[in-house]
């Protein structure tokens, strides 16, 4: 009964849709037209998806993209197919013009995974933005080679206006978009808009993006807090992930560069990093695996005494326990401990002491602030952190960390400097 309901189900709903898009015609044809576009909807599945036979007899497939994709089985072929063909029309992925922004957009990406082109969690962010700002817009039903500099302008106004976006989100939604046009004009040979310099041309005014307020007191921890905070970890450490934490604070490694980091990147002045951890949304799930980190994070860091005191401490921890790990820092069995496990480790630190709670990418922040308080040369501090741009060293890696009691001090002083000069004038 559910099988015949969703038969039904779907030829009303493609019977919608052919008369939204002006492909009804008289009623004898109907059966056959409707037959002939699930035919092309299952063919736009297989595309970039495979249906396969389990060796329980069923059939399988995944539908959807990025965080929303999902695997599907029945007992029959046909059965399945209904069930494809009812997400396809539920989520409005249902092509009626080969060269829509919307087909393109989800073709793109299928060529981009099965290619290996993009990272998986690019696409899956892809994927998200598409979502948020893009699926419930006119602008993705129209073709591609039919999308002038004014429909761009006028789309990026609505995302403007109708959300609260950081100069950063818009900067990636022009990604998105800047992706779909390179994938039709390169891979499907489309004659369309140059958009990359269409976003040249156009302007908008700074006032129109959201302002996120950082402060230096979220964004590392300060002169007093620093101390307390290595002291209790070394004194009440519970496991080698703890001891991780100092590593961070003392070499400034990202935190999937420390959770992916293995003893025989340890040389005797330098860890080598080669290996960072990564995480992307399969089936619903997320599933951690190391990859190659970006050209500019790949890099030798060179290691002060004390980092060299933590890892002699790290590597005795494992001998005592007779922990046998390829992974500097691990977990009591040996196994890599993953990005998510410093976090935890951290606020409990953080909650102990009562500080304010920061992730343990501000310990990398404070690290980066130290060696420039220090009056490190900022090539080596660009070098020892892997930007690829010192300007990213000198704006996002550049905070003070100074009590706020200092800065009381200090505006104490200037107005009692203020009031001499005043009276000195009476």
């Amino acid at each position: 009964m559910e099988k015949k309901k969703l038969i039904e189900d779907n030829y009303k709903n493609l019977l919608l849709w052919l008369d939204e898009h002006n492909m009804i015609t008289y009623s004898r044809e109907m059966s056959a037209i409707v037959d002939m576009k699930k035919r092309d909807i299952i063919a736009q599945h297989k595309e970039t998806n495979k249906i396969w036979q389990g060796k329980d007899k069923r059939y399988y497939t995944y539908v959807g993209i990025g965080a929303r994709r999902v695997l599907r089985s029945s007992k029959d072929l046909p059965h399945l197919e209904e069930i494809i063909i009812a997400y396809y029309l539920e989520h409005k992925l249902v092509r009626a013009d080969l060269t829509s922004f919307e087909y393109l957009f989800y073709e793109s990406c299928g060529y981009a995974v099965e290619s290996n082109h993009l990272k998986k969690n690019t696409i899956d962010r892809y994927a998200c933005d598409y979502r948020k700002f893009f699926e419930n817009s006119d602008f993705v039903k129209k073709r591609v080679q039919d999308i002038t500099a004014i429909d761009v302008a006028d789309f990026l106004d609505y995302v403007l206006n109708q959300f609260d976006v950081t100069e950063k989100c818009f900067c990636n939604i022009k990604s998105l978009m800047l992706f779909v046009f390179s994938y039709a004009k390169q891979r499907r040979r489309i004659e369309c808009l140059n958009i990359s310099a269409t976003f040249h041309d156009l302007r908008f005014a700074n006032r129109r993006f959201k302002r996120n307020i950082v402060k230096s007191k979220t964004q590392v921890f300060n002169v007093e807090e620093t101390p307390l905070l290595s002291q209790c970890i070394e004194k009440e450490f519970r496991d080698i992930r703890d001891l991780g934490l100092l590593l961070m604070l003392h070499t400034g490694l990202r935190v999937g560069e420390l959770s992916a980091l293995k003893w025989d990147c340890v040389k005797e002045d330098v860890l080598e990093v080669r290996l960072t951890e990564c995480k992307e949304m399969r089936d619903g799930k997320t599933t951690y695996f190391n990859d190659l980190p970006k050209q500019g994070h790949i890099r030798d860091v060179y290691l002060s005494t004390e980092s060299k005191r933590i890892l002699a401490l790290i590597d005795c921890l494992q001998k005592e326990k007779r922990i046998i790990s390829e992974y500097v820092v691990c977990d009591d069995i040996g196994l890599q401990c993953h990005c998510y496990m410093f976090n935890r480790a951290l606020k409990h630190y953080c909650k102990k002491l009562g500080i304010l709670e920061r992730s343990p990418h501000k310990l990398r922040k404070t690290y980066s602030t130290a060696m420039l308080d220090c009056g490190c040369d900022v090539k080596f501090v660009q070098e020892q952190m892997g930007h690829s741009d010192i300007q990213t060293t000198y704006k996002s890696y550049q905070y003070t960390r100074q009590v706020e009691n200092t800065f009381i001090n200090f505006a104490d002083k200037v107005s009692l400097e203020l009031k001499k000069e005043s009276n000195q004038q009476i």
